[in-house]
């Protein structure tokens, strides 16, 4: 068996959220390859995690990165908070649980042989127990436990029923043969409790010896050897430290959907001034390039919840003790 280090790996992945966990618990099967898995963030600690009704009170805690947008023109240029989380098993340990896979024709318009919709159709399947049952497009005996909720809140029912009313035709799944139109989420809830990403694949994994978790430690960039990535440079509580990849030189920078472009932006920064000092390649040249890019591609759904302190005669309906008031606006961008 490989001997990893703290300093050496073979094969370093960034991120404890959906890919991060996922990754390094399928790599570690194998026991001649050490893993080393880099987290800023800690244990899950804070008991409210495990509540499902707890999860508004979660974004803009000490497990949220609190980031915030840009002003957004689509929004009348307002800013609007923006929860991830920095905590073992990253975001999936403050969402508001829904699992939902992706639009079929997001997967295949990347054009992209073995990552259509079909392609992926059987690692869906594998990943998840579906307590309904299995059927043509759910499995049951994977790690990830997912319900259907079967006494939904008024106003839920509500708020599907108003959708109808308006001509959007209802749906029995979101992950289904139809993914658009109103119906219930499904949840990533396990005996009554949040089940992190983390609480399916890697909590059973470290026991291995050749996986190593690195918490509470924060990636500042990316090391770059020509158009390979070596390793990374990390700070914990003890310092700054170098750790390096060494099967074939790979490393598997997973990261957030923001922290993957932030350490990859990073080390491009850093190689634009190393070629701008060689004259090889302009520098700002593939600055900008970067730059553009993420700017250009960078999608996500957005979530805000806003909480605040006026008492509405029907708040306790949203079943939460602390709340007087939930204002949701979801956002596509």
């Amino acid at each position: 068996m490989t001997s990893g280090s703290d300093h050496w790996f073979d094969i370093l992945v960034i991120g404890s959220g959906t890919a991060g966990s996922v990754l390094a618990a399928r790599l570690s099967e194998d026991a001649d390859v050490s893993v080393g898995l880099v987290e800023a963030g800690g244990a899950a600690s804070d008991p409210r995690i495990a509540e499902p009704a707890q999860w508004p009170l979660l974004q803009g805690s000490a497990i949220d990165w609190a980031y915030r947008t840009i002003p957004q023109p689509h929004t009348a240029n307002r800013v609007h908070e923006w929860a991830r989380g920095k905590v073992i098993g990253g975001s999936t340990a403050l969402n508001a649980m829904a699992h939902v896979r992706g639009h079929p024709a997001d997967f295949d318009s990347w054009g992209c042989a073995g990552w259509g919709y079909a392609d992926l159709m059987p690692y869906f399947l594998r990943s998840e127990h579906y307590t309904p049952g299995a059927n043509a497009h759910h499995a049951v005996g994977g790690p990830l436990h997912l319900i259907r909720p079967t006494a939904p809140h008024p106003v839920t029912e509500a708020y599907m029923a108003a959708g109808t009313e308006i001509g959007i035709a209802p749906t029995d799944d979101h992950n289904g043969a139809c993914m658009a139109g109103p119906t219930l989420n499904t949840l990533t809830i396990k005996d009554g409790k949040r089940q992190t990403i983390a609480d399916a694949y890697l909590a059973p994994a470290l026991g291995r010896p050749n996986l190593h978790l690195m918490a509470e430690t924060q990636v500042l960039s990316l090391i770059l050897d020509g158009t390979r990535c070596r390793g990374a440079r990390l700070a914990d509580r003890h310092g700054e430290r170098v750790v390096t990849a060494g099967l074939s030189g790979y490393q598997f920078a997973t990261g957030t959907s923001f922290a993957a472009p932030f350490v990859t932006a990073t080390a491009a920064l850093m190689l634009s001034r190393a070629l701008r000092r060689s004259r090889s390649m302009d520098g700002p040249t593939i600055r900008q390039l970067l730059i553009e890019s993420v700017r250009t591609h960078r999608r996500e759904h957005h979530v805000q919840f806003r909480y605040h302190s006026t008492v509405l005669p029907d708040c306790r309906s949203f079943h939460h003790p602390a709340a007087d008031e939930f204002q949701w606006n979801h956002r596509y961008q």
